[in-house]
C-alpha cells in the first residue's frame, strides 16, 4: 500500500584479509548471500557475506552538528546587535536580521563540513563470530 525509498547506509566493511572498504549499502541479499552497494562514483559493489569480518555504519553526531548551527546563528545575531548599536535601527531588529543570515550561514557551514570526520561516528552493525 505505502512504499518508501530504500534507505542507503554509509558503511565500512572489514574482511578476513584485513582490507577495508567504504561504500553506500543498498541491500543485504540473503538469497545470494552478499552485500549489495555502490562506491563513491556509483560503481556497483557485491561482497560475499562469508568473507566479511565486520560492518560499521557511519552515523551523524546530531549534537555536534546542532552546536555548529546554533553557534553560527548566535554569533551572527550578537554581531548584528553590536554593529547596530551606533546606528539608527534598533538592536532587536539587527539581531533578528543577524540571526536570519546566521541560519543561512549555519546551513552553508554544515554543507561545507559535511565530510568532516568529527561530525560522524562509526557504529558496529555486524561482527562475525569467531570460529
Amino acid at each position: 500500500m505505502f512504499t518508501s525509498e530504500r534507505e542507503r547506509l554509509d558503511v565500512r566493511v572489514h574482511d578476513h584479509e584485513g582490507r577495508q572498504l567504504e561504500f553506500q549499502l543498498l541491500e543485504v541479499d540473503l538469497d545470494a548471500n552478499q552485500l549489495v552497494g555502490r562506491d563513491r562514483v556509483g560503481a556497483p559493489i557485491r561482497l560475499p557475506l562469508p568473507t566479511l569480518k565486520a560492518v560499521w555504519q557511519r552515523r551523524r553526531l546530531v549534537g555536534r552538528s546542532l552546536s555548529i548551527f546554533v553557534g553560527t546563528l548566535l554569533v551572527s545575531a550578537f554581531g548584528g546587535a553590536v554593529l547596530s548599536a551606533g546606528g539608527a535601527s534598533s538592536s532587536v531588529d539587527a539581531a533578528v536580521y543577524g540571526a536570519f543570515f546566521g541560519a543561512i550561514a549555519g546551513f552553508g557551514l554544515l554543507g561545507v563540513l559535511d565530510h568532516w570526520g568529527a561530525l560522524y561516528q562509526w557504529k558496529l552493525l555486524y561482527e562475525r563470530a569467531a570460529a
